[in-house]
């Protein structure tokens, strides 16, 4: 196994935490009048805060990757020889592209990813596009395209 030509993972922005750890709190205080006394108060709100957290966590766990001949965006992978075309895409583009109603997209983004990578794929059994959020469009096209000059 080679060194990746790109890998990105599409974690929660910073400020999630904190946001979920405050609904947390706010929601295990309110659910938890029936504990009695402050330490069962504590134990619910650090329950619900680590739930939360591993929430997030799962969330923004989406991996996209170019290494050894092979393409990986979330939970798939596509030989990068099926790549027929490369489009990367500005914020608006992206936006639009995910109001789309297509079925025909495999869609691997994330709401706080503002740029994708829209990829021509040649899967007759699968979709034909697939949209991937990246952070770096700009290096993963380029990592595309030295991972088919290598195949």
């Amino acid at each position: 196994m080679s060194a990746p030509l790109f890998r990105e993972r599409l974690s929660a922005p910073w400020w999630a935490h904190p946001v979920v750890i405050a609904v947390a709190v706010i929601v295990a205080l309110e659910s938890s009048f029936l504990a009695g006394g402050l330490a069962a108060q504590g134990v619910v709100v650090v329950v619900f805060a680590v739930a939360g957290e591993l929430l997030v966590w799962r969330y923004g766990s989406r991996l996209v990757e170019v290494s050894d001949g092979y393409v990986r965006a979330g939970r798939f992978r596509l030989p990068v020889a099926q790549v027929r075309a490369i489009a990367v895409l500005s914020p608006d583009e992206t936006r639009v592209e995910l109001r789309s109603g297509d079925d025909n997209v495999y869609r691997c983004t994330r709401s706080w990813v503002p740029a994708a990578v829209l990829l021509d794929v040649d899967d007759p059994d699968d979709a034909p596009l697939w949209l991937v959020s990246t952070r770096d469009p700009q290096a993963f096209a380029a990592a595309l395209a030295d991972a088919s000059a290598l195949a």
